[in-house]
């Protein structure tokens, strides 16, 4: 069973991620994936420096993620090009690991855009790790070091995660700072997932 783990920015997704991992599941980050895909010599490194050129580039020819980064945040025709060159890949992958596991084994896997770029028909299920605004606002300025208008243009460049929140199948509440309550929740929807995996 491949359950997908999703978020938006600052919402607390990794944190979410490592607990489920430290419960000793699998649980793979979409985001290595799509390094992977820009890795030197291989086809998405090749068609990124064509596409972007070599002012990407770091002086050992390896992409620069930051200065790529800074082309697409906002430019969205720069961003689709990107997303188009990467994920393939990304999603190839990911059906790779899916077909070496089991029906009833369970296998996380985390995309922080999936449902920006329709990923949903790879996951039986699909966690989202939800916050109010306000708090996402408070957390991104604090790990970020930006100010509140940054900070809402990143938020802004995601899809609103209300909408994602209507969209999943479980959702884990993280606003408190706490980890009981958060650890509770996880709990939760692992009992309810793995019920499910055996119903198989």
């Amino acid at each position: 069973m491949i359950i997908g783990i999703t978020g938006s920015i600052a919402t607390g997704k990794t944190h979410v991620e490592k607990m489920i991992k430290a419960r000793g599941y699998q649980v793979v980050d979409a985001d290595y994936i799509a390094h992977q895909a820009l890795y030197r010599k291989t086809e998405g490194y090749k068609k990124t420096v064509s596409a972007f050129g070599t002012t990407i580039l770091n002086k050992n020819q390896s992409i620069n993620r930051r200065k790529l980064g800074q082309i697409v945040f906002l430019n969205p025709d720069k961003k689709r090009l990107l997303e188009n060159l990467v994920h393939p890949f990304v999603i190839d992958k990911i059906k790779q690991m899916i077909l070496k596991k089991g029906q009833k084994e369970l296998l996380f896997i985390s995309v922080p855009l999936l449902y920006e770029v329709e990923m949903e028909f790879l996951f039986d299920y699909i966690i989202v790790v939800y916050v109010s605004q306000a708090k996402q606002i408070e957390r991104l300025m604090n790990r970020d070091h930006i100010n509140r208008d940054l900070a809402l243009l990143k938020i802004a460049s995601q899809m609103p995660l209300e909408v994602k929140k209507r969209k999943a199948d479980f959702v884990i509440d993280n606003e408190a700072d706490g980890q009981t309550q958060l650890a509770k929740q996880i709990e939760k929807i692992l009992q309810e997932i793995k019920e499910k995996a055996n119903e198989i």
